[in-house]
């Protein structure tokens, strides 16, 4: 049999990413913690964390995490179903993002859950081609991401498509691109990437005219608002999801330039395959509204 107490000491270990931090929320010393992960990894015969930097969970820590989880959310809702009275608060549920969703459309989408149901969102944030490792490694009870592939036991939906256009300021293009967007001019005019696993704008450069990553300038913002910020000031042009520039696009603040070269990510929901009923609520609200407001082709 599994000591629940003992998995709780791990999912917190890899939640908070350290023992120090695990022992505060846990309200026990840290050699406690130690000693609870210790003995939890006795009893599986195995390593069950990577003692690095960051700490992460073996296969078989990852297996064990997305279990616990899975208990942790099924005891919630049983608790609830039977004694309401007796329920411990909203249920706290992950989401592994990634940071265009979260700014476009994801919010929208939750609200009515949120509004209707006791829960708690804890939206963890990561480059959508990574979201699924969080899913994966049981951090996360589903994830937005570019990755088509279920987990094992797990299922994936596709969202919709998310449209990648270069947009700046009249003035900005008119100084920077006086004879269009060309291969000589993007290699001095300043961009926004996100932070160092952002691709996005290299894979658009490269694909359409034949630039590598180190071949333009770029300022570094891990702010999706902030792209947006940048180019509204002229401080660079930027590659961002059309939907999060329309306003800008129609009010003739920013245009987009490179025409019609857009970039396209497939972006699908990923989940476990055993679902209690809240993450059934969130996925079919994700869906419904993903079908609504991201193109489909």
């Amino acid at each position: 049999m599994l000591d629940y107490r003992l998995l709780e000491a791990l999912a917190v270990v890899v939640k908070e990413q350290g023992f120090e931090k695990a022992a505060r929320v846990l309200h026990v010393s840290q050699p406690a913690v130690s000693q609870r992960i210790k003995l939890l990894e006795e009893n599986m015969g195995q390593a069950l964390l990577i003692r690095g930097n960051p700490v992460s969970p073996t296969l078989a820590g990852q297996k064990l995490l997305c279990h616990y989880e899975q208990v942790r959310l099924l005891e919630e809702e049983t608790i609830k179903g039977i004694t309401p009275d007796l329920s411990e608060g909203p249920a706290k549920i992950s989401l592994g993002v990634h940071a265009d969703s979260l700014a476009t459309w994801l919010l929208e989408a939750l609200a009515p859950i949120a509004n209707t149901q006791r829960v708690l969102f804890d939206l963890v944030m990561d480059d959508q081609e990574q979201t699924h490792v969080l899913l994966k490694r049981g951090e996360v009870v589903a994830c937005i991401g570019t990755h088509e592939t279920p987990i094992q036991g797990g299922r994936s939906d596709f969202l919709g498509v998310m449209r990648y256009i270069l947009v700046a300021t009249p003035d900005f293009a008119q100084r920077w691109f006086p004879h269009g967007v060309t291969k000589t001019a993007l290699r001095v005019a300043p961009a926004v990437i996100f932070n160092n696993k952002d691709e996005l704008h290299s894979r658009f450069l490269e694909k359409f005219f034949d630039l590598g990553p180190g071949d333009f300038p770029f300022h570094v913002m891990p702010s999706s608002e902030a792209f947006v910020e940048a180019a509204h000031r002229g401080m660079a042009y930027t590659l961002v999801p059309e939907l999060q520039v329309k306003k800008q696009l129609a009010d003739g603040t920013l245009i987009q330039i490179a025409s019609p070269y857009c970039l396209e990510l497939r972006l699908y929901w990923l989940t476990w395959g055993l679902q209690v009923q809240i993450v059934q609520n969130i996925s079919q609200e994700i869906l419904r509204y993903a079908h609504q407001i991201l193109p489909q082709e």
